[in-house]
C-alpha cells in the first residue's frame, strides 16, 4: 500500500494525539482508583484502541467498498463504547454509560451489516473448514 506524505503526517499526528490524551486520561483519574496495574492496562488498551483503529482505516484505504465502510464503522463505534466506559467507571461521568450503550448497539448493527455485505459478495462460501 502506498502512502504520501501528507498521510504519514496525519498519521503521525493521530498517533501522537492519541498518546497525549491517553496520558490526560491516567492524570485525570482520582488516585482512590489505582489499583495495582491499572495504569499498565489502561495503557495497554490505549495502544490496542491505536492498533485497532489503524487496522481499520488501512483496511478501508486498501479495498473501499460498503463492506470495508461497515468494517471503521464497526471499530469506531466499539471504540468509543469502550472509551466512553472506561470514562464512565473510572471518572465517574455517569452519563457515559448511556454513549456506551449506544454506541454498543450502533456496532453491533453495522457488525450485522458488515456480515451481510461479506456473505453477499461470496467471500464465505469458499471458506474450508
Amino acid at each position: 500500500m502506498k502512502s504520501n506524505l501528507f498521510q504519514k503526517i496525519i498519521f503521525i499526528g493521530a498517533v501522537g494525539l492519541n498518546i497525549f490524551l491517553l496520558i490526560e486520561l491516567l492524570n485525570m483519574m482520582s488516585p482512590d482508583n489505582n489499583y495495582l496495574f491499572s495504569d499498565i492496562l489502561i495503557v495497554l488498551f490505549g495502544i490496542l484502541v491505536i492498533f485497532v483503529s489503524t487496522l481499520g482505516i488501512s483496511y478501508n484505504n486498501r479495498y473501499s467498498n460498503k463492506s470495508s465502510f461497515y468494517f471503521v464503522f464497526i471499530i469506531i463505534s466499539f471504540v468509543f463504547s469502550d472509551l466512553a466506559y472506561v470514562i464512565a467507571a473510572y471518572l465517574e461521568f455517569n452519563v457515559f454509560y448511556l454513549a456506551d450503550v449506544v454506541a454498543n448497539i450502533t456496532g453491533l448493527t453495522a457488525l450485522l451489516k458488515f456480515l451481510y455485505y461479506e456473505n453477499k459478495e461470496g467471500d464465505f462460501n469458499n471458506l474450508e473448514v
